[in-house]
């Protein structure tokens, strides 16, 4: 019965990562970087480094409650969520720099987007995956857990990040004044979504 039930909750593991990655944030950040690229491919290598990075991330806070038994107080949880706001708000402003002829668009790079995940796998509703991690009986199940849970989340912005490239990547190719009102729009929509965040945060 035990080990059915490790069963259940690491596969219960995978589809929270699969549903974890589509979270608005994620997805807000997240296209800021995909509408740098040209194609599905590297559309699609951008949410799986993202997904690397936010499992790297996870996978530290889990030593660190499993094996160390740290608690992670409510002051650092809100501080992280306030890192995440601020970082939303930078990536959409630099995108509209670029756009704005302000600064050179970068070639591609797999740093950014791991350092994106990373922040986001420190932040926000990966406590509720902590939530579930103690309930979870010995550490190394735990911690497969967490491998299972990063998988869902990669295989999730992997999908996102395509299905989010493909109206960029036409337009691009049929009409590139559409292709930059549309990166526009997601540099906008990143900082007034990072500004409402982080106004909500130090609110309550």
């Amino acid at each position: 019965m035990m080990q059915e039930s490790l069963y259940a909750a690491v596969g219960l593991g995978f589809v929270l990562g699969l549903r974890h990655a589509l979270d608005t944030d994620h997805v807000v950040a997240v296209s800021t970087i995909v509408s740098e690229q040209t194609d599905w491919y590297r559309a699609g290598l951008v949410g799986a480094i993202w997904g690397l990075g936010h499992t790297a991330s996870l996978f530290l806070m889990a030593i660190l409650v499993l094996v160390f038994k740290l608690a992670i107080s409510d002051l650092l949880a809100t501080l992280l969520e306030l890192l995440v706001a601020l970082m939303l708000v930078g990536l959409g402003l630099d995108l509209l720099l670029v756009l704005y002829g302000k600064r050179k668009q970068r070639q591609f790079t797999s740093k950014r987007p791991f350092f994106v995940g990373m922040i986001h796998g420190l932040a926000g509703s990966a406590a509720l995956m902590l939530i579930v991690l103690a309930a979870i009986p010995s550490p190394l199940a735990g911690l497969i857990y967490v491998i299972v849970f990063g998988l869902g989340s990669i295989g999730g912005m992997v999908l996102m990040a395509i299905l989010m490239s493909l109206p960029m990547i036409f337009s691009l190719k049929h009409a590139a004044s559409l292709a930059h009102r549309f990166k526009i729009a997601i540099g906008i929509l990143s900082m007034s979504f990072g500004l409402l965040l982080a106004l909500e945060l130090l609110v309550t």
